[in-house]
């Protein structure tokens, strides 16, 4: 767990955190039931306090989904933008996914 190094990120060099995999949450529900607290878990994983607690809370991981939810109705411009700027960062997995809808449908595009 300690071994685990910031990842490179998008084309602008952005450093991010890696994303915690279901056996990384696995481990943190482990490392919770014998009793360390989220901030030990946090540094072990290299993620932020609120990480663990939106993998491990389901309270809070609702509360989380829903805030998203609001702000994509009450901000419909910009989250627009956002998610086409996603889009255009992430490219390949959009791509891999409409073909596969279009196979789906049976579409010859």
């Amino acid at each position: 767990m300690r071994g685990i190094d910031m990842i490179k990120g998008h084309k602008k060099g952005r450093w991010l955190r890696p994303k915690v995999t279901p056996e990384m949450e696995k481990e943190m529900r482990k490392m919770r039931e014998a009793g360390y607290t989220i901030a030990y878990i946090a540094s072990q994983f290299n993620v932020a306090a609120d990480t663990v607690r939106y993998h491990l809370d389901p309270k809070v991981r609702e509360r989380a989904i829903q805030k998203a939810l609001e702000w994509n109705a009450n901000n419909p411009e910009r989250s627009k933008a956002s998610k086409k700027k996603y889009r255009k960062l992430h490219n390949a997995r959009y791509a891999s996914r409409i073909a596969k809808q279009r196979r789906m449908k049976g579409c010859e595009k």
